[in-house]
């Protein structure tokens, strides 16, 4: 609702963007920024295993990238197999919102 959101592909690994985060005006963007950025809220642990959705966040420019785990190591998790089904969930909708298709396209977006 506050920044745009697109989805950059490269091979197996997307990167979420969400333009212009890094100045992005006050109020809900300046409260969600600490938990944004918090790696440890893109982790899970299941039997005994832990693992990260999200390999790095990192800002280009002014735009916050965050990149992915790669579906096929997704798929090798618990449960991976529905997770997977999930992200793509995730990015087809992103795409959906501008009328691209992440799945096989380079981009998409959607306002965070």
């Amino acid at each position: 609702m506050h920044c745009p959101v697109r989805v950059e592909r490269e091979g197996d690994t997307h990167h979420v963007v969400i333009e212009g985060f890094k100045r992005a005006g006050e109020g809900a963007v300046t409260a969600l920024r600490s938990v944004v950025m918090d790696a440890a809220t893109y982790r899970w642990r299941a039997a005994g295993r832990c693992g990260d959705f999200v390999w790095s966040i990192e800002y280009r420019g002014d735009d916050l990238v965050c990149t992915l785990a790669g579906l096929r190591l997704i798929e090798s998790w618990p449960e991976g197999p529905d997770l997977v089904w999930q992200v793509r969930g995730l990015l087809l909708r992103l795409g959906r919102s501008t009328g691209t298709r992440p799945a096989s396209d380079a981009s998409a977006g959607e306002r965070a």
